[in-house]
C-alpha cells in the first residue's frame, strides 16, 4: 500500500503531471477582486477580497513574484438579481 502511494505522489522523470481546477461558487460578499489577463481576451479570477486596499497589496505581491503575468484588480458584482415573484 505504501509503495502505491509513493509512487502515486512522486512523479517519474519526464512523466507530466496534471493539475485538477477547483471552480468554487463566486463570492459577492467580497466585491473587490484580482482578475488574471490571458490571451484572447481571457481572464481568470485568482481572489476576492472586502476591501481595495487588501486586492491592491495582494496584486503587487503576485507580481512581485509572477513578474511576467498580467493582474488588475477589479470590482466585480452580480450582472443582476434573481427576479422577485410579483404576484
Amino acid at each position: 500500500m505504501r509503495a502505491i502511494v509513493q509512487s502515486t505522489l512522486s512523479p517519474k522523470p519526464g512523466q507530466a503531471t496534471t493539475y485538477q481546477r477547483v471552480e468554487q461558487p463566486e463570492d459577492y460578499s467580497r466585491p473587490w477582486a484580482i482578475v488574471r489577463l490571458l490571451p484572447d481576451l481571457r481572464h481568470y479570477t485568482v481572489a476576492r477580497f472586502f476591501n481595495r486596499q487588501d486586492a491592491e497589496d495582494h496584486r503587487r505581491f503576485l507580481h512581485r513574484y509572477m513578474p511576467a503575468s498580467e493582474f488588475q484588480v477589479v470590482f466585480d458584482v452580480p450582472n443582476s438579481r434573481e427576479p422577485e415573484d410579483q404576484t
